[in-house]
């Protein structure tokens, strides 16, 4: 007698799931704002440094 539980035909493995390739077009604009944003931010100290200059 089969064990409880137990199936005739054996269980088949789960594919494993795939990572998503690329990214998004909402990830990707996200990503593009948050590197502007640092990039605006790195610049305006020189910015306010040559406005300073011309005074």
């Amino acid at each position: 007698m089969p064990a409880p539980g137990s199936s005739p035909w054996p269980r088949r493995a789960r594919p494993v799931p795939r990572h998503r390739r690329g990214m998004t077009f909402l990830e990707t604009i996200a990503w593009a704002l948050g590197l502007a944003v640092i990039v605006v931010m790195a610049a305006l100290p020189l910015l306010e440094t040559f406005a300073g200059r011309s005074r």
